[in-house]
């Protein structure tokens, strides 16, 4: 199952900031109580707060108050809360949105082979979509189905359109489709379901956006708050161990004997 972006946030929060874990007693639509907590007034105001079972599972919220007389968290509306619904809470070191902003910049820097599909065969040049460059490689349907794509050699690019040599143009008896790879960066998460592509591994993302989270609030204290500066070198040597781990997706451009065009 692909990450959402509500798990990232967590993972990372884990990492820089305190988490803790609990279980509602009770609650409604705009508030979470659990008699368990003995933290003071005050002490997640403006934290973060996530809801990993029941019916908010996956949905991330900030806090807007914890009542430490009543034991209980204020958020903006969910569906109400029952009892028996586990949560992990943050305190406000962090917002969501620093988390989501520190994610989408490690996602930036990290490129994923892309398709887009040119419908409409049977012409000499297409124009590119819109939003592609870099392109890798040029598939042709070889079926009516979608699915039975095959490589073709002859393609060049040159103002933003590809074209094929002559007597090697895509010409079909029935509908099809051009498949078009490139690469690109990530697309960028907002919604707490949104998902990271499974061909980026969990680990190496959390801890690329982690170092980007700790390196802003490093540079916010001047590198002067011991307990920020050993977080980011941790970060950053586990970000070096799990570099490892993510797959080179580095897709070769395709080979041919006639001079290439520029995109």
């Amino acid at each position: 199952m692909a990450t959402t972006l509500s798990q990232l946030m967590l993972a990372i929060a884990r990492e820089a900031t305190l988490v803790e874990d609990g279980i509602a007693d009770t609650g409604d639509t705009k508030s979470l109580i659990d008699a368990q907590r003995e933290e003071s007034g005050g002490f997640f105001d403006r934290g973060i707060i996530w809801f990993t079972s029941g019916d908010n599972d996956g949905i991330t919220r900030k806090i807007n108050r914890w009542n430490a007389e009543e034991k209980k968290f204020d958020f903006d509306a969910v569906t109400a809360v029952s009892a028996g619904d586990t949560y992990s809470v943050a305190t406000k070191r962090f917002t969501p949105e620093e988390l989501k902003q520190a994610i989408n910049k490690a996602l930036a820097e990290t490129r994923v082979p892309t398709y887009s599909v040119i419908t409409n065969l049977g012409t000499a040049s297409y124009a590119i979509p819109s939003g592609v460059s870099n392109v890798k490689r040029i598939e042709v349907d070889a079926g009516s189905d979608g699915e039975d794509y095959v490589p073709h050699s002859n393609w060049w690019l040159n103002g933003g359109n590809i074209y094929f040599d002559p007597d090697t143009e895509p010409v079909l008896n029935y509908e099809g489709n051009i498949r078009v790879t490139y690469m690109a960066s990530h697309a960028k998460l907002s919604a707490d379901t949104d998902t990271l592509n499974t061909l980026i591994n969990d680990d190496y993302i959390k801890w690329l956006s982690a170092v980007k989270l700790l390196e802003k609030e490093d540079e916010r204290f001047r590198g002067e708050n011991p307990e920020i500066r050993s977080k980011l070198q941790d970060a950053r040597a586990y970000f070096t161990i799990h570099a490892k781990d993510q797959p080179d997706l580095t897709v070769e451009r395709t080979i041919r004997s006639s001079k290439w065009g520029n995109v």
